[in-house]
């Protein structure tokens, strides 16, 4: 059994969806549709969450760059789990989305779960019509495909 979860999000900006579109489909460059079944879902936390804010002067204090963010992913992983054992009191990272323009995005560890609600406000599958817009819109902003 694991110990450790971790939710990727975006929020507290009107691009959050263009974030996690980004952020979810980055290696294959396709939004897709179907594959995963993937949703995009809303939510309001039950109360404020403590982020590290790896956007700020933090990461040069830690003896690090913004690039513990925005580099390769397993070095991002290893910083995560020493700021994990670090800051227990923390439920996650604050950073700039590398591939979203920097837009600001989270990693929440699973010590936040007791901030988030029992329902979404909103979620919708992204094979939705309803979606339709919004994904293509992504798409060209993106420059990813869309299937």
């Amino acid at each position: 059994m694991q110990d450790r979860g971790i939710l990727y999000a975006a929020g507290g900006h009107d691009a959050a969806a263009l974030v996690c579109l980004a952020e979810a489909f980055q290696k294959t460059r396709l939004i897709n549709r179907a594959r995963g079944i993937p949703w995009i879902v809303a939510f309001d936390t039950q109360h404020p969450l403590r982020l590290l804010d790896l956007t700020a002067l933090w990461p040069t204090r830690a003896g690090a760059s913004t690039a513990i963010a925005s580099g390769p992913r397993p070095h991002a992983r290893q910083w995560s789990r020493r700021i994990y054992d670090a800051y227990p009191e923390i439920d996650g990272l604050w950073y700039p989305s590398s591939m979203a323009g920097h837009a600001p995005a989270m990693a929440l560890y699973e010590r936040a779960a007791g901030a988030l609600p029992a329902a979404p406000r909103a979620n919708r599958g992204l094979d939705d019509p309803v979606m339709d817009s919004l994904l293509e819109d992504a798409a060209v902003q993106l420059n990813y495909g869309l299937h």
